[in-house]
């Protein structure tokens, strides 16, 4: 059968599907940016150089024309998607772009992409990453072996790593819906999913009951290893502290999760991050891998 061919939005359509405000998109139509084409070509064969281009600019503005670069780069991924299942896949990502653009203008008052995210959004725009639903997959050989109970997976074995993108509240149903996604999307990669995030801290459980979504998301995965680093944890559950990591005195108490964690900190407890599987849609005895 013949694919049709999909109806594909303007720039600005699908930058407000993605979640982009109007305020957004006059600060993106006040920039201007040389050879759009010439960035491109040097996105893709020479990233030092491409990177080299933009620090002749001061940070802020640096930060507003990586953004208009980037909405670039998305927009063309989306025009090249040859069915309405690409063409969805090319919006979601999308919505990664709006997230981090929000996140700058908290910090800085301006709409822009900060550097420490410019790795993750080419993997995205490489379609190393694809999103489905409220979660990122990205197959990835893990760095070391794993022994538990319930599996032994070898060295450079491939799974499914997970993303948790900043977003709406994650619901259960978000989490199952995702999962199934990936199932269909990547069939004939090993249904393991593997995480590595402060969600599956082992400190989460004396800060949250079992039915919140958080710990829903925790109990899929076998933890296998520890990190005794609190700064993911510390960044996501306080994003708006302006005051010092160390100062945990003065951190926020607004909710369960602030409120009891803040109190592991000051009695002198490490919010880990841990390393974890989920093995639930294993089942090696049918016909899925």
């Amino acid at each position: 059968m013949e694919r049709k061919e999909t109806m594909k939005l303007s720039l600005n359509e699908y930058l407000k599907n993605a979640g982009f405000t109007e305020a957004m998109l006059q600060t993106l139509d006040t920039l201007e940016l040389m050879d759009e084409a010439y960035l491109t070509h040097l996105f893709y064969m020479h990233k030092d150089a491409l990177f080299q281009h933009f620090e002749q600019y001061d940070e802020l503005l640096k930060y507003q024309l990586y953004l208009k670069f980037y909405t670039h780069l998305f927009y063309q991924r989306y025009l090249k998607a040859k069915t309405n299942q690409e063409a969805a896949l090319c919006l979601d990502g999308c919505k990664d772009l709006y997230e981090w653009a929000i996140l700058c203008h908290h910090y800085f008052n301006v709409y822009g992409i900060l550097p420490m995210m410019w790795m993750f959004l080419d993997r995205l725009i490489e379609g190393k990453i694809t999103r489905l639903g409220r979660l990122e997959f990205e197959p990835k050989a893990i760095d070391c072996e794993i022994r538990l109970p319930e599996i032994y997976l070898p060295k450079n074995s491939v799974l499914l790593n997970v993303h948790v993108p900043a977003g709406p509240r994650l619901t259960s149903a978000d989490i199952t819906d995702a999962y199934q996604q990936a199932l269909h999307y990547f069939n004939g990669i090993v249904p393991i999913f593997h995480c590595s995030s402060w969600l599956l801290s082992p400190q989460l459980d004396e800060c949250l009951d079992e039915s919140t979504c958080i710990m829903q998301f925790k109990k899929d995965y076998l933890i296998y290893s520890l990190e005794d680093n609190a700064d993911q944890f510390i960044e996501r559950v306080w994003p708006d502290r302006e005051n010092e990591a160390s100062d945990y005195v003065n951190y926020e108490e607004n909710t369960t999760l602030q409120k009891n964690a803040k109190q592991l900190l000051l009695s002198g407890r490490i919010l880990q991050k841990a390393n974890g599987i989920c093995i639930k849609y294993y089942h090696p005895e049918s016909d899925n891998v």
